[in-house]
């Protein structure tokens, strides 16, 4: 009886719950961007999220500003309070659940108001409980 009591703990302790934890976004060169947003796809929105990026006009080169500005209405229209404004290179955010959530995280280079240069990243984690998301955007 001891024994199941130890495996019973053991089970619990390796599977994945649904409680938040810590994800850390690694931005090796945001001084070149300084201004973007760090997002957290609400698994609610997940269908919507992934017609929007399955799209046929959805591009898939990460410096598409077109798709910048797409994945930036989506969260100001459907998935509002899901974004964190990224303090430097690293920034760690508490996701609720883990099991099937993008991380989105979008950098800008602005001159005036108008963002020169853009790199998009979507990480979908696999429910580790601790993730790393590691963004290579190209140096400036």
């Amino acid at each position: 009886m001891k024994s199941l009591a130890i495996l019973a703990l053991l089970l619990f302790a390796v599977s994945p719950a649904a409680f938040a934890a810590p994800v850390h976004v690694l931005i090796p060169n945001w001084s070149s961007y300084t201004q973007g947003m760090i997002c957290i796809v609400d698994a609610g929105y997940n269908s919507q999220f992934s017609n929007l990026i399955h799209a046929s006009d959805f591009a898939t080169d990460r410096t598409d500003r077109n798709s910048a500005l797409k994945l930036m209405s989506f969260f100001k229209d459907v998935d509002v309070d899901a974004c964190y404004v990224p303090k430097g290179s690293s920034q760690h955010v508490n996701v609720e659940n883990r099991d099937n959530v993008y991380v989105v995280t979008i950098l800008m280079r602005v001159a005036g108001d108008r963002a020169t240069n853009v790199y998009w990243n979507i990480t979908n984690l696999d429910g580790h409980i601790e993730q790393y998301v590691t963004v290579d955007a190209p140096a400036l």
